[in-house]
């Protein structure tokens, strides 16, 4: 059943949200500047985040490109598929996508779209999705893309922003919706897609809880992209209709791409320090007892948050109970955390070499704190064993198909709700095991792939080939996506 259903009528023709909605919108704005304030008066880009964010100032809109060599770029890549999809002309899309995670998930889409000729305005909610967004769009900023804080969900501030970019398209990146934006959408006769969309049972409990608003989102957009058939249920209850809710493999399937000469680089150096071949070192997990030719066994904690670091450490100090040459590669999530981590490392009793320091991995270094953004591949790459963190703590996991395409067998904790299914999908296959947040369940776990070569193999080519598999899944959204063009032009 539908809740607060939208007649077919109210469907075609924007929904405004309630009067306490944008009455809330309008008080909690004042207190939302002074939270930005707070928070980000001592950033360099303080002054821009303030101006963006209530609709100020936006830097100049992005110039249209000449498509032919990237739409040949696609075709390369995606072979038929790509011929389906309309060319950009120049046409500019608006995409959101809240953070950093949501950004790296939405990153080959976008690549699709640039590369048929689109140009992009990506906003973020976050710091860090602000500053991921400039390192993986470094060459085309200012040219095809450019990047601003989001506009907060206040009518003057968005009319502002969309009378400045001037979309043909706005694509929203899996949850995060405003109910004023999409009126205003709507109303500009400007499409809205949720791509890659997921809505978990407490979040749908969420939603439910202001039906009036949640069914006029529903209604103002254009269409939803859902990564499962649970979610669009839910979608459908929360007030969207059936024709506008699809289901398609998640983007999280195509992110095991994004390798670049900067990664060759660094990936280059690793291998010098550890002493390997790093060509042979792609094949992972060798014979460590191999005293002809030895090894060390290496295992990566990656995008940890609070109190993951504390439970990699202790671990870790298990671990090399049964392996004293083992390396432990740290990769903390949030870039303000570095230095405590670099605290509680030395706590624990380890005294880590840093990526920050650009400090070399040497022969007794146990733990390689990698204190760096947009280099977490190479650390998944150089690794035997890779530890997807976020899932040890209620966040909810993070993306596990970057290591598994690099045939890594995976470990995670029980908290995975943001990637619930591909997880399912790995565990099936014998590609990923989920443990206990526990020291002594992470490193049984991590002793069952660094003692057993030929289990870690067969695990970690599980997860290749569960990642070919679905690696169109950026152009089957992309192609979703682009089909409302049509429909609405």
């Amino acid at each position: 059943m539908k809740n607060a259903m939208i007649t077919k009528s109210a469907h075609h023709s924007p929904v405004c949200p309630p009067w306490y909605y944008r009455l809330a919108i309008a008080l909690a704005r004042p207190i939302y500047r002074l939270l930005v304030w707070k928070k980000s008066r001592t950033r360099t880009t303080y002054q821009r985040e303030a101006a963006e964010r209530f609709g100020r100032a936006f830097l100049p809109v992005p110039s249209a490109v000449d498509n032919l060599q990237n739409t040949h770029d696609n075709q390369a890549q995606f072979g038929r598929f790509s011929q389906g999809l309309p060319a950009g002309n120049g046409r500019l899309i608006w995409c959101h996508a809240v953070s950093l995670g949501e950004i790296n998930t939405a990153f080959p889409m976008l690549k699709i779209l640039l590369n048929q000729g689109f140009r992009l305005w990506i906003t973020s909610t976050t710091q860090t999705g602000f500053a991921r967004t400039a390192a993986l769009f470094a060459d085309e900023l200012g040219k095809s893309v450019n990047h601003s804080f989001v506009p907060v969900d206040s009518a003057p501030v968005v009319r502002r922003f969309l009378r400045h970019v001037q979309p043909a398209l706005a694509v929203f990146i899996e949850t995060e919706l405003w109910a004023t934006t999409l009126y205003e959408l709507k109303r500009a006769k400007i499409p809205a897609v949720m791509v890659n969309a997921r809505l978990s049972e407490k979040s749908y409990a969420s939603y439910a809880k202001f039906a009036t608003v949640s069914a006029g989102m529903m209604a103002n957009l254009t269409k939803i992209i859902a990564q499962d058939e649970k979610s669009a249920e839910r979608f459908v209850a929360l007030g969207a209709s059936d024709d506008k809710v699809v289901r398609a493999p998640s983007l999280k399937w195509a992110q095991a791409g994004q390798w670049s000469a900067a990664h060759d680089a660094l990936y280059a150096k690793v291998c010098a320090w550890l002493g390997v071949d790093g060509n042979s070192k792609i094949s992972t997990n060798a014979n460590f007892s191999n005293t002809a030719n030895p090894r060390r066994p290496i295992w990566v904690m990656a995008s940890t948050h609070d109190t993951e670091e504390c439970l990699a450490l202790l671990a870790h100090q298990k671990v090399l109970s049964c392996e004293p040459n083992a390396l432990l590669i740290l990769v903390p999530r949030h870039p303000e955390r570095f230095d405590d981590v670099a605290k509680l490392c030395a706590e624990l009793g380890f005294a880590p070499a840093r990526r920050a320091h650009d400090d070399a991995i040497k022969a007794d270094t146990q733990v390689y704190l990698a204190d760096s953004m947009g280099e977490l591949l190479v650390w998944y790459r150089t690794a035997d064993v890779a530890v997807v963190a976020g899932s040890f703590v209620d966040v909810g996991g993070h993306n596990p198909i970057e290591p598994a395409s690099f045939a890594k067998p995976v470990i995670m904790g029980e908290f995975v709700k943001n990637c619930e299914l591909l997880v399912q999908k790995l565990a099936q296959a014998g590609a990923l095991m989920q443990v206990k947040n526990t020291p002594d369940e992470l490193a049984n776990a991590l002793l069952v792939y660094l003692c057993d070569q030929q289990k870690a193999e067969r695990a970690g080519q599980a997860g290749k080939t569960l990642t070919e598999r679905y690696a169109n899944a950026a152009w089957v959204q992309a192609s979703l996506t682009l089909a409302v063009l049509g429909d609405e032009m």
